[in-house]
Order: structure tokens, then C-alpha cells, then sequence
């Protein structure tokens, strides 16, 4: 197991205007059985250079908040319904919400690419890894086949795969796991974007091959400048690679702050709860330390905190009124009554 203190020392170099200014995003799914508010009122910026780390819960709308920056819910039940995502390319801002379809297509897999999930059902299983590589590189930097194939075997043994030219012309279920993975970082990364979404990067994946894909991402990042969101339960790998973090709750921010408060100083209930469920070598437990209840239905709108039946700290306006991101030190804004009234100890 990582060791998640931090050390507070800063992992990136953001300097001057945001990268990535995302202003009261809110993203819905239209179902059968109501709308589903994912994300509500999201807001965030990432620097040039800046790892932001986004935890929590699964089903809190990490993803979707991923899925929407890249304006990858068109032709589903999602649709972005709110909200800025304000995207900072060579000195010139644009809201990516109101690009057209084409426009974006110019800025995703270019300017801002992702690595998914699942990288078996995120590579097409028809198309060989080579095709997938070489397709980007084509497309936006309008390289000529050769040339193309050129890069994608040095990126390829960039990421570790061996005889790379070689396995070019593979397809996806001839890689493993980690090779899988490795190749989307490689695709990721194949027209140096300035940034970097990587949705659970180590899921699923044993423990040195996830110390290797984070290896990755890391030296990307130093290389060519490349600013990352990484979005993951492991607290461990927030702890290692983040600068910043949010915290996610029920569609909503509930905490931000540098990786250092959010590990040494967290404010809302919730974040507490988190880090006191995470297991340690030292001072074991006679049982492990759970958050009570479970998370609340998106469908439909909730008034007060998301958070309050289960929070021990609840107050009678937590249920009726939600609180909203306030500062409760310089810079680090918690979405809690009772935190900003300094009323957790």
C-alpha cells in the first residue's frame, strides 16, 4: 500500500491564467424514470503544468464531469445543460460548451486528449493498435503515413511496449492488460496535448504495472508541460501525483484545497470520513472504519446537503438548505454549515 501522507510539496509548475476554467457546470441524463442531476454547479481551474486529483464515491460524477469537457455525452441521454467550460489555448479563451461539433473535434484528441477507464473496450477491438495510434497524428498534425508510423513506434516503445514496430499492426486482445493501457497513454499523448484526463488510470491493473502507468503520465507531464486531471478512489495515487484536489459528493464539489490540506486539514465531514476509512499499517484497528448509510438517489432536486443523512455533524438547516463552496481557509473552499461556522473539531 502507498503511503498517502502528503508532504505538501507541489508536483507541478501552474504559472499565469488558467488552462482549464470550468465555471457551474451542470450536466443531466434524461431516463425513463426522471432527470438525473450528475453534476451540479462544478467549479474548478487547472493550471498549466497542475495535476488537479478528483475523488470520491463511484457514482459522485467524476466522470461525467470528464465526459463533459470533452463533450463526449452528444448522441446519449447526457447533455451539459449549464455552466463554463472555459479552455485557455496559446492566450486565446474559449467556451468549449458553445463550440460546434467540428470545432471541437479540432480541440479533442489535439489540444486536450483522455485516457479511459476500461482500455479493452475503450480501444476498438476491429482496428489494429497501430491504426489507433497513427490516426490522430494524421488527423491534427497531418502527418503522411510514413511519418506517422514512424512517431507511433517511438511512442509506443516510449510507453515500455518491446519490439514496438512490431506490434504495431497488433490488435488490442493480443496486448495485456497493462500493454492495453500503456497504448492508450500512448494515443494520449501522441499530439502533446496541453492536457491530460485520466479516468482511473490503475484500475484493474496489479501494483507495479499501476507505479508504471503513473511513471507515464509523470514524465508526460514533465516533458512537454502537459497539465492533468486524474480522477480515481485511490487516495494513494492523488497523494503521489496531485498538487490540488476536489472532492465529489452526489454530483457536487464538497471541499477543495492544495493536496496538502485536503490530507493534513480536511473540513467537510465527508472528506473526513474518507480518510478515515482508509487503512493503515500502523496503529490496525480492531475494525475498519466505514461511512454510514449510502449515497443519495440523483433523480429529482435536493434542497439541502447531500451529504446530511449521514453526516454525525448534521444541523437542521444542512436539510434544508445546501450551503454552497465557501472559504473556511485562504483558498480552500468547503461546501459544510457547520465547517464554515468552525464548528468541527
Amino acid at each position: 500500500m502507498r503511503n498517502i501522507t502528503s508532504t505538501g510539496k507541489p508536483t507541478g509548475k501552474p504559472t499565469g491564467k488558467p488552462l482549464l476554467e470550468v465555471n457551474n457546470l451542470k450536466t443531466e441524463f434524461i431516463l425513463r424514470q426522471g432527470i438525473v442531476h450528475a453534476v451540479n454547479d462544478v467549479s474548478f481551474t487547472v493550471g498549466p503544468g497542475e495535476v488537479l486529483g478528483i475523488v470520491g464515491e463511484s457514482g459522485c460524477g467524476k466522470s461525467v464531469t470528464a465526459l463533459s469537457i470533452m463533450r463526449l455525452l452528444e448522441g446519449t441521454t447526457g447533455r451539459i445543460v449549464g455552466g463554463q467550460i472555459l479552455f485557455n489555448d496559446d492566450g486565446k479563451v474559449r467556451d468549449l460548451v458553445s463550440l460546434s461539433r467540428e470545432e471541437m473535434e479540432h480541440v479533442r484528441g489535439y489540444k486536450m486528449s483522455m485516457i479511459f477507464q476500461d482500455p479493452m473496450t475503450s480501444l476498438n477491438p476491429v482496428l489494429s493498435v497501430g491504426y489507433q495510434i497513427k490516426e490522430p497524428l494524421k488527423v491534427h498534425s497531418h502527418m503522411s503515413e510514413k511519418d506517422a508510423t514512424e512517431e507511433a513506434v517511438k511512442l509506443l516503445d516510449r510507453v515500455g511496449i518491446p519490439e514496438p514496430r512490431l506490434r504495431l499492426n497488433d490488435f488490442p486482445h493480443r496486448f495485456s492488460g497493462g500493454m492495453r493501457q500503456r497504448a492508450m497513454v500512448a494515443m494520449a499523448a501522441a499530439c502533446r496535448p496541453k492536457l491530460l484526463i485520466a479516468d482511473e488510470p490503475t484500475t484493474a491493473l496489479d501494483v507495479t504495472i499501476q507505479a508504471q502507468i503513473l511513471d507515464l503520465i509523470r514524465e508526460l507531464r514533465e516533458d512537454i508541460g502537459t497539465a492533468v486531471i486524474i480522477i480515481t478512489h485511490d487516495l494513494g495515487v492523488v497523494a503521489e501525483m496531485a498538487d490540488k484536489v476536489a472532492v465529489m459528493y452526489a454530483g457536487y464539489i464538497v471541499e477543495q484545497g492544495t493536496v496538502h490540506e485536503i490530507f493534513n486539514a480536511p473540513q467537510h465531514p465527508y472528506t473526513r470520513a474518507l480518510m478515515s476509512s482508509i487503512p493503515r499499517l500502523r496503529d490496525w484497528p480492531d475494525r475498519l472504519t466505514t461511512i454510514e448509510g449510502a449515497p443519495p438517489s440523483l433523480l429529482g432536486v435536493s434542497h439541502g446537503c447531500p451529504f446530511e443523512p449521514r453526516c454525525r455533524y448534521r444541523q437542521p438547516i444542512c436539510a434544508e438548505e445546501h450551503p454552497g463552496l465557501l472559504d473556511v481557509a485562504p483558498n480552500h473552499p468547503c461546501a459544510c454549515w457547520v465547517a464554515q461556522e468552525g464548528g468541527i473539531s
